[in-house]
């Protein structure tokens, strides 16, 4: 059985006072305990707001716009020159993958795509090369990284044993379940100059 709550106004402030043999507590807002066994708990006094004095009012900022001009030049120059093979991290049906030209990749789902078809894969969040890497926040804009792949193969996976089973219960559940798989050869990466 759960002990009686009476409600208290101390103050303009409603409290809340648990009553149990030889315990009595009383909680208010600002987590203040008074009572005969307040020494036993203790519970941090809480500050709804920050004062805006403590705030900072600006951050610190040491670089300079010329700084970046520069390493935007840098990067467009490394991307013109077409020096290395470039990679990208994709997002494909909840898992991610690192690829660069000609790789293969096995895909746990379904595309909607025929066999020998070329897609473009738009969910990119990371590309780069030997000397740049360029990131989204999460993923890069689709004029910016253009990734295409050709769909090589679409077949069903491996056997999955569902089994539940309950004892004593007279309780079984099988199930069987082949998940479709899809494998795609990355026929390309090209990324523009950065603005």
């Amino acid at each position: 059985m759960a002990a009686p709550m009476r409600w208290l106004s101390c103050g303009g402030r409603l409290t809340r006072s648990l009553r149990k043999p030889g315990f009595q507590i009383e909680v208010n807002n600002s987590f203040n305990l008074v009572g005969t066994q307040a020494h036993r708990m203790v519970l941090p006094q809480l500050h709804r707001f920050q004062p805006s004095s403590t705030l900072p009012t600006s951050l610190n900022t040491d670089f300079s716009l010329s700084n970046d001009y520069s390493v935007l030049q840098n990067v467009n120059s490394e991307i013109n020159s077409n020096n290395g093979r470039l990679f990208a991290i994709l997002y494909i049906s909840g898992k991610q993958f690192k690829v660069t030209t000609n790789d293969l990749i096995q895909t746990l789902s379904h595309i909607d795509a025929d066999v020998g078809d070329r897609i473009r894969l738009e969910k990119v969040l990371m590309v780069g090369g030997e000397n740049f890497t360029i990131t989204g926040k999460p993923l890069i804009k689709l004029d910016v990284v253009k990734v295409e792949a050709t769909v090589i193969e679409k077949t069903k996976g491996p056997t999955i044993v569902i089994f539940r089973f309950h004892r004593r219960k007279r309780h079984k559940k099988y199930k069987e379940k082949k998940p479709n798989h899809t494998v795609l050869r990355i026929n390309s990466i090209e990324v523009a100059p950065v603005s």
